[in-house]
């Protein structure tokens, strides 16, 4: 048999069976009570200080009928007492819990909330007309290629060794051809022929090389800068007097003559320039000379500052003459030559010079 249900009269809370085998419970006119809650007669001790009334203060709340009731063993028959009990309070008893879980179930599940988490609405569908494709542009022309670059040469990979003069005449030819690519029109004429005038000074034995050079590229040029050119190579000192030292672009038949005169009475005008004479071969120097219709002059040739030549170029009108001085002597030298236009009588003192002319056999 199940226990029975027991609830204070007082406080309504349960009461098991050992409450009332242990004190703590007792039952008063056939209703049970806990300690606390049972009467007690007038002027009984332990009496608590409570209201007299026997029932819950209004403070505290009785248990909700709601909450399950724990069931309690009846109490122990003695083996005197009567053979059988009446089940119909343990049948009340089961049906009530069972009353009781079921109303529980049905608020339970009506206080819980669906939490299946919001799905968030979808974005609204746009159909767009389709639009017409635009032809794709051009590709980008390609980049131009890089320019290119001369390499420089690899370095020896021997013992350094000091370039000789001839590895230099060609760097310094190389250098000059490179200027003359690159000036299309011919605007650096005056530095070129003064690279040539410096190739020449240290030609030697391949000055006619440069010299061939040279005049390939003078060729090149117009009149006027062709006649300056052909005396770029003379360091001429002459008198600074307006008119008195001039390219003439021609003279008594000749083109291209350089005109000069004495600078005063003790000194003379002057023409000079370096030469490398070519050894093993026969070479020789020649120009062209002429004085005034009115007057004449003292020609003097030096090389290497020693005279070899002096004569008067006169009389006055008599026209050109051809000079030619012989340097195969010095071959395989360096020599200065110098032409001097040196005063006479002081009339009319102007000299004329044309063609000059290196040649080696």
């Amino acid at each position: 048999m199940g226990r029975e249900i027991v609830y204070c009269e007082g406080c309504g809370h349960n009461l098991r069976e050992d409450d009332f085998e242990k004190g703590r419970a007792r039952t008063i006119d056939n209703k049970p009570f806990c300690t606390e809650c049972r009467p007690y007669a007038p002027g009984e001790p332990g009496q608590p200080r409570r209201p007299s009334s026997g029932k819950v203060p209004a403070g505290q709340p009785r248990k909700s009928a709601s909450q399950p009731i724990p069931v309690i063993a009846p109490a122990r028959r003695s083996a005197t007492g009567p053979a059988a009990t009446n089940p119909l309070p343990v049948i009340a008893a089961i049906g009530g819990v069972l009353f009781l879980v079921l109303i529980f179930a049905i608020t339970q599940s009506g206080t819980r909330k669906a939490t299946t988490p919001e799905t968030a609405p979808l974005p609204p569908v746009v159909i767009s007309p389709p639009r017409r494709a635009e032809p794709a542009p051009p590709p980008p022309p390609p980049p131009p290629p890089p320019p290119r670059v001369a390499q420089p040469p690899a370095p020896p990979t021997g013992p350094l060794v000091a370039p000789s003069a001839s590895e230099k005449l060609d760097s310094f030819l190389a250098q000059i051809r490179s200027i003359i690519d690159n000036d299309p029109q011919i605007q650096r004429s005056d530095e070129i022929l003064k690279m040539f005038a410096a190739a020449e000074k240290v030609a030697g034995p391949r000055a006619a090389e440069v010299m061939k050079m040279r005049s390939d590229y003078v060729d090149r040029l117009d009149e006027p800068t062709r006649r300056a050119a052909a005396w770029g190579e003379w360091h001429i000192t002459s008198n600074g007097d307006g008119g008195m030292t001039v390219l003439l672009p021609s003279h008594a038949d000749r083109s291209n003559v350089y005109q000069t005169h004495p600078i005063d009475k003790s000194t003379p005008a002057a023409l000079e320039r370096e030469v490398d004479v070519p050894a093993g071969k026969k070479t020789t120097f020649s120009f062209w000379v002429a004085c005034h219709t009115g007057g004449d002059f003292e020609l003097r040739v030096y090389v290497d500052k020693k005279q070899i030549l002096k004569e008067i170029v006169g009389p006055p009108g008599s026209g050109w003459r051809e000079k030619k001085i012989d340097l195969t002597p010095y071959a395989g030298k360096r020599i200065l030559l110098r032409l001097e236009n040196f005063p006479n009588d002081w009339l009319w003192e102007f000299a004329y010079w044309s063609d000059f002319a290196i040649k080696s056999d």
